[in-house]
């Protein structure tokens, strides 16, 4: 069974499943795969093969421990075989790998290969099996060091035995995304690094494209890349070799002659050939002779032991030959919102006050990592099957889920970083942090050190956790420039109690993307700005990088960053801390304890330690003495009561715009519309949730501003979920929905249409199928067999009109995917992970007009180019189909891959009204969204190309969609077959 990065990875679930096919030719035995597509199909795959009798089992990776003993101790006559972890039990065997050893003569080798005398590493995610590769590489080029006199500098690891995981280092926080296997390579690069040594499975290989376009060398992992990835066979000087494929033939081969020993360890090394270094191949004649003696004489000294390779870090026992402490009573589950367990933030650090909870308290703890804000639910209640104690949630974008998952189980305590909730729910404790106080006091320190006289800050996604840092930061600015008289300006935010969201200020729209970070900081540089505050979590790691390379100042937030990120130390004047840690650790113990107290919030204030300001490390001379004291005082008065932050905006939460411009009277309190029963407004998750929720705030406030009326933005998990929630809320709910959902909603229960999209004057668009460019895929029978990536079971274009395509061309493709959103089946394409793909279709923006039945691609696929406003232009031609989208994440999409063909016209997007929505509000909202959607503040939110690129939208009756009607009768469609799928 694979972890997550698939049986064709092209490291060691390829290599795994290569030792198993050996073992079938060699020993006549069946062998079978099963795929883990996420970290929740580990306990789901493991039993399907017990359930078929299957005579043993081997499971691939660090990350499959905890289900791999489960299953074993509940079927301890079925012998076990784990990749990459020690046996935990009397039926397991551990396959370790020792893999330090030629880590280490690749540190060596590629300290002595460096032409700029600066080498690279980077990790997938931080656990041992990652780490030890990164120890040992660092160690071989300080040995080189020691021995040559030289200083040749590692970017991407730093050991040190006092840190959690052994050391701080770069972690692309997955073992799949070709795209942050370039975006990190890209970032060495541009650093200095000539060599990188990428430890991340397949997101390597995205390393090795990069690589290959700027003429830089790459040290594969696990298996020989010169020969696995041939395409690139250039770039690799050598490969650290894990020979899997050996040692999972000889634990099968044991399982099948009955001399299988569980409790034990297999472990390779460089004594037993298990690992090595892969040949130098074209670089043979290139790497000096007295580099090569220099290898031998290392092997031999790490075989003797008279050369140590700082693994296991510290002298200890490495963490991957450990168990984790006996749980004492209690398993504890962490679920993270999207910026990953090792985001350097607030996901990072809730993880360190789980793992503090574990060694204290003898519990046991683990996480869920969410790819996408659909994992939520769908994590919390993993951990509710598995029947833990309790369940912590990062974030504020899990209030939803995590509300609903307690409700549903009352008897499991939950606690939510960054959220509170009104009325508190009984089983839930709020773990909330006053950041505005600490804020405040950052943005007076930031006019006070500025020499530009001008500050900066922008936010991850417009939430009130993220706006409220803002806010505070530009009141402090405020207080200073009132204290001393000054002019000091703050870009990126302006407070506005009138305004959706208490104000206007840029975002990111993510907490993922380091290139985002990197280009709105170069952006407020050059405006002026030499202090930046970004509020985004990884986001801001490249506003870090932006921020070292022009000699300016950031102020960080969460933790400290000078400690947490030290490769740019010499930025950080302080950051804004939330003890989260502390907060996380304490509600494991009351949980653990029987005193867990639900419906209450902890809140974090400087009076009582839960927020904080950072020292001023490499500043601590260069902030005046006079500036420092003022800190002091502000940081006394805010914890006294007697200074306001600014926050809450106006006093109070905030309420509808009242006489500002033309806008309308708000409802009076309770009624629909107001402030305490807002209108709720739905979007399915057609794209990134973020840029949904973002969009949908500024079509809020403009809405907001002319009726009125408030609204709320809502993403629920899918298409289903959107018709259920409509649904489920007659009287007060639009729906933003695809015609597909508007027909099902409306036989469900009689939502009505009141508008339809017009993109470019067109109310239709298509489906396309999708195949990589050089694919052997001409015509839509050479689909068959072929595995299929679709964004949605229930998108109309992505999945049900091209079901009928390949239905009446006989056609039975092969595996099905969801890729969880349009872009993302395209990217699925783009990086091999399918044969083909289905996506929205919308015609190019021409002259003369693009007409249905001419070439969906009538440019040069090479000319493509996403501007910074996400426009997709081919010279003059706009071009709007899914990969434009796409393109963020990979610019050559285009190149890559083709339309192979497109379906019939579709009926645009339906803009329905839930079917008691008061009448009289109907076309009032109708007018409202009709002028809106013409207003360039649609064009810059939900009318923009990353959300649905509409040019107007117009009134439409039902009958409109009677075609999608046709094709859910053709198909043969149920209810049941959307809302209770088996």
């Amino acid at each position: 069974m694979t972890d997550v990065g698939g049986i064709d990875d092209k490291g060691f679930n390829q290599l795994a499943w290569t030792g198993m096919q050996k073992a079938a030719a060699d020993l006549g035995v069946e062998v079978q795969f099963l795929e883990s597509q996420q970290q929740t199909d580990y306990e789901k795959n493991i039993n399907e093969f017990i359930s078929q009798g299957y005579n043993g089992i081997v499971t691939v990776g660090f990350l499959l421990a905890d289900a791999t003993k489960a299953a074993s101790e509940a079927n301890p006559d079925v012998p076990f075989a784990i990749v990459d972890f020690p046996s935990q039990t009397p039926g397991d065997m551990g396959l370790l790998f020792a893999v330090e050893e030629p880590s280490f003569q690749a540190g060596y080798l590629a300290a002595a290969m460096s032409e700029t005398g600066t080498v690279c590493t980077y990790g997938g995610i931080k656990i041992p099996p990652v780490v030890a590769f990164m120890v040992g590489f660092e160690h071989g080029v300080m040995y080189y060091n020691e021995k040559n006199g030289a200083d040749v500098k590692v970017l991407g690891w730093k050991t040190d035995a006092a840190v959690e995981g052994g050391g701080d280092g770069s972690f692309t926080g997955n073992f799949e995304s070709l795209d942050d296997g370039r975006s990190f390579a890209e970032n060495f690069f541009d650093e200095g690094c000539d060599i990188i040594f990428p430890v991340a499975g397949p997101v390597g290989l995205g390393s090795a494209a990069a690589a290959l376009d700027r003429g830089f060398k790459v040290i594969g992992v696990d298996a020989d890349l010169t020969q696995t990835n041939p395409d690139a066979a250039e770039v690799y000087l050598t490969s650290v070799l894990k020979k899997i494929d050996v040692a999972v033939y000889e634990a099968v081969k044991r399982m099948n002659d009955g001399t299988f020993e569980g409790g034990t360890n297999f472990v390779s090394t460089l004594e037993n050939g298990g690992v090595g270094l892969a040949p130098f191949y074209d670089y043979d004649d290139d790497v000096p002779q007295e580099v090569k003696d220099a290898l031998a004489e290392i092997e031999a000294g790490i075989i003797d032991g008279s050369i140590s390779t700082g693994w296991p870090v510290g002298g200890e026992e490495a963490a991957a030959e450990e168990e984790a402490p006996a749980a004492e009573g209690g398993k504890y589950g962490m679920v993270t919102d999207v910026g990953g367990i090792d985001d350097k933030g607030f996901n990072q650090i809730s993880w360190e006050g789980m793992l503090q909870a574990q060694e204290e308290l003898g519990v046991e703890v683990q996480f869920l990592e969410s790819q996408q804000q659909t994992d939520y639910e769908k994590n919390i209640n993993e951990f509710i099957s598995q029947g833990y104690n309790g369940v912590i949630t990062v974030g504020f974008l899990l209030g939803d889920a995590t509300k609903a998952a307690a409700e549903a189980n009352p008897e499991v305590p939950f606690a939510i970083v960054d959220y509170s909730y009104d009325p508190p729910v009984p089983n839930i404790r709020g773990l909330t942090f006053a950041v505005d106080q600490p804020s405040f006091v950052a943005g007076y320190l930031a006019a006070g050190m500025s020499e530009s006289g001008t500050v900066c800050t922008f936010g991850g996604i417009k939430i009130p956790p993220v706006v409220q840092f803002m806010v505070a930061f530009e009141k402090g600015v405020q207080h200073y420039n009132q204290v001393k008289g000054a002019e000091v300006k703050v870009l990126g935010w302006q407070t506005d109690a009138a305004a959706e969201g208490f104000g206007n200020g840029v975002f990111a729209g993510n907490f993922e993307s380091t290139d985002d970070g990197r280009r709105i900081a170069e952006n407020f540089f050059d405006e002026g700005c030499d202090i930046i505050f970004p509020v985004a979590g990884p986001v801001g790691i490249g506003s870090a990088a932006a921020t070292a390379d022009r000699g300016f100042t950031m102020i960080g937030v969460d933790t400290d960053y000078f400690e947490r990120f030290p490769e740019n130390q010499e930025i950080y004047l302080t950051s804004v801390l939330k003890n989260i840690d502390v907060a996380v650790f304490d509600a494991v113990k009351s949980m653990h304890e029987g005193t867990f107290e639900g419906g209450a919030n902890y809140v974090g204030t400087f009076e009582n330690g839960g927020v904080g300001i950072a020292p001023y490390h490499d500043f601590e001379d260069k902030v005046p003495d006079e500036l420092k004291q003022e800190i002091e005082q502000l940081q006394a008065d805010i914890a006294a009561g007697t200074l306001s932050t600014g926050w809450p905006v106006g006093g109070e939460e905030a309420a509808p715009a009242e006489g500002e411009g033309e806008a309308m009277a708000a409802p009076a309190a309770g009624e629909l519309g107001s402030a305490e029963n807002p209108i709720n407004v739905l979007f399915v998750p057609s794209v990134d949730a973020g840029v949904i929720v973002t969009g949908g705030e500024v079509m809020a406030a403009a809405l907001n501003k002319a009726t009125g009326l408030t609204f709320k933005v809502d993403v629920p998990t899918s298409y289903a979920a959107t018709v259920e929630a409509m649904c489920a809320s007659p009287e007060n709910t639009i729906g933003f929905i695809p015609a597909f959902g508007y027909v099902l909603a409306n036989n469900r229960c009689g939502v009505e249409v009141g508008m339809a999209a017009v993109r470019r004057g067109l109310s239709w668009y298509a489906a396309q199928f999708l195949v990589q460019r050089d694919s052997d895929i001409k015509e839509i029978k050479d689909l068959a067999g072929k595995k299929w990536a679709v964004p949605e079971l229930t998108s109309t274009s992505g999945y049900l009109y091209p079901s009928v395509m390949l239905k009446e061309a006989g056609v039975e493709p092969g595996e099905i995917v969801e890729a969880g959103g349009h872009p993302q089946a395209v990217l699925a394409v783009y990086n091999g992970d399918v044969d083909f793909a289905t996506s929205f279709f919308s015609p190019p923006g021409m002259e003369p007009p693009w007409e249905f039945g001419d070439d969906p691609e009538p440019f040069d696929p090479a000319s493509v180019v996403r501007d910074a406003e996400g426009n997709c232009m081919a010279g003059d031609i706009v071009v709007l189909d899914a990969r434009c989208p796409a393109a963020e994440t990979a610019p050559d999409v285009f190149e890559k891959v083709r339309i192979l063909t497109l379906s019939q016209q579709i009926p645009n997007d339906a803009i329905s009204f839930s079917p008691e929505f008061p009448e009289a509000l109907r076309q009032t909202i109708i007018d409202a969204m009709v002028e809106f959607a013409a207003s360039e503040e649609c064009v810059k939110s939900i009318c923009g190309p990353d959300f649905y690129s509409w040019t107007g939208l117009e009134p439409t009756e039902d009958s409109f969609y009677d075609p999608v009607r046709s094709l859910i009768k053709t198909l043969g469609y149920t209810e049941d077959d959307i809302f209770n799928p088996k």
